[in-house]
């Protein structure tokens, strides 16, 4: 269907070229006495040495008409509106379906006297300058004269406004086709918008491409999507909403330069078809009951996350994506190439690319909580020891942050391989999401035993806890 269209494209850039809609706008002036000294520019005779006179003419059946005098004036003064159009080769909006049309230099068709003409804009400057009345044929007619005076400078600058204005319809019109050649409507649609604002752009114009943007519409795929946030920072869940213009199979997929993760489908949800003008929110509150969510990454330097939405009529196969823990990664990047390739190829099937707005500042790891209990006691100075490697190593602490548990068994043990006494110790770290413990990671530490050295064998356990803790933080790893 939108192969059909590229000749309207060319047509109407084209016109865009050939014509345009001005209309001329101004009060009209306080006509001389009926039958008054006849001013000079009213004349048969008269030929004005500026060549930027244009007299407009009109003429009424006194008795035939209410008001007879202003309406034979306003006549005039819309005959002479279009001598003006002429002049500058523009376009009158008119209420009627007669207009007056000019194609460069050249006048096509006569004016004809409507008083239904009327004018959308005003052209700055220009307006009526005079007008006249008298009685003819005995007193049964009234007769109106209108004058429209242009100086050189006034010419010049609406010449050039309106040039400028035909170049800015020129440009849109050509992102328009160029956008729907990309099948990027709603982006087409803002442009038709711009467009529509130009003050004069011609209503056929509009109307056609009106048209063709619905033509293209019906067939082109099309899905809306808006992220969660406007900057994402190291940590933050991914998440969006997603909008398609019919029934559709969705594919997501984020490549932040190391893994390719493939978002939906996914192990917590595997639905992925989209109903036409239905709402899809991602992370799915399935995905989030299982912690099903993607979070930004540390990324290389100069890396750029991107999100590939993959939308097609019919569905498709992803053997290339495997399981790993809690989410679907891409094992085979030949076949997730293929199968985007394959996708670009196929007129039911569309691929988007975004990249993800992630901050590149440096990131902030947040805890809420913490709990540090050694061999099931809290003790308030190794609580404070916690605190304080915790700040050193970049933590802040605010109420929106991790809940971090940390357990340590110690105890004094004999090693046959030392033949002596030892110093074993395990540590637990674990965090609270939604009240329930997700597991963090476990350190083991021995040495020779010494009482008066307990205390540094646990602060260099807490040291080097604290500092995985950071690690897994910067790996996205840390839920809250």
């Amino acid at each position: 269907m939108f192969i059909k269209t590229k000749p309207i494209f060319k047509r109407v850039i084209n016109a865009i070229c050939l014509s345009s809609m001005i209309a001329l706008g101004s009060g009209y002036g306080v006509s001389n006495e009926l039958n008054g000294q006849k001013p000079d520019w009213a004349k048969n005779n008269y030929h004005a040495d500026s060549g930027l006179d244009f007299i407009g003419l009109s003429q009424l059946w006194v008795a035939g008409v209410v008001q007879a005098e202003s309406k034979s004036i306003a006549e005039a003064c819309t005959n002479g509106l279009g001598k003006v159009s002429e002049f500058f080769s523009v376009e009158i909006a008119s209420k009627s379906t007669s207009s007056q049309v000019v194609v460069d230099d050249e006048f096509q068709g006569q004016f004809q006297v409507n008083t239904d003409k009327i004018s959308r804009i005003q052209l700055q400057g220009v307006g009526v300058s005079d007008s006249y009345s008298e009685l003819v044929q005995g007193g049964e007619y009234i007769q109106s004269y209108c004058l429209y005076r242009l100086t050189p400078n006034q010419v010049a600058n609406i010449r050039q406004n309106i040039e400028t204005e035909k170049k800015e319809i020129r440009t849109l019109v050509a992102k328009i086709a160029s956008q729907l050649q990309q099948q990027e409507l709603s982006q087409a649609r803002i442009s038709l918008a711009l467009l529509k604002a130009k003050k004069n752009v011609s209503v056929e114009l509009v109307h056609e491409l009106e048209q063709v943007l619905d033509n293209a519409s019906k067939g082109i795929i099309n899905v809306n999507l808006a992220f969660e946030q406007s900057t994402y920072h190291v940590n933050d869940i991914l998440g969006m909403q997603l909008q398609a213009n019919q029934n559709l199979f969705l594919y997501l997929f984020v490549d932040d330069g190391r893994l390719i993760n493939m978002l939906l489908p996914s192990p917590a949800y595997a639905f992925n078809l989209i109903k036409k003008d239905d709402i899809l929110m991602l992370p799915s509150h399935q995905q989030r009951q299982k912690n099903n969510l993607y979070k930004m990454p540390v990324l290389d330097d100069g890396a750029v996350p991107k999100l590939y939405v993959i939308a097609s009529k019919k569905r498709m196969l992803t053997g290339f994506a495997k399981s790993a823990f809690n989410r679907y990664l891409v094992n085979d990047k030949g076949a997730y190439n293929a199968f985007i390739a394959s996708c670009k190829l196929n007129q039911d099937c569309q691929v988007s690319e975004y990249e993800l707005p992630i901050s590149q500042s440096s990131p902030r790891f947040l805890i809420n909580t913490y709990d540090l209990k050694i061999n099931q006691k809290q003790i308030a100075n190794y609580n404070a020891s916690l605190r304080s490697k915790l700040t050193v190593q970049g933590f802040e602490f605010l109420n929106h942050g991790a809940d971090i548990q940390m357990l340590i068994n110690h105890k004094k043990a004999y090693s046959k391989k030392f033949d002596a006494e030892m110093f074993v110790a395990e540590l637990n770290a674990m965090s609270l999401v939604k009240g329930k413990r997700q597991f963090l990671f476990k350190i083991r530490f021995s040495n020779l035993y010494d009482e008066a050295r307990t205390d540094f064998y646990l602060d260099s356990l807490l040291e080097s806890a604290v500092k995985k803790l950071k690690t897994k933080a910067k790996n996205g790893d840390l839920s809250y």
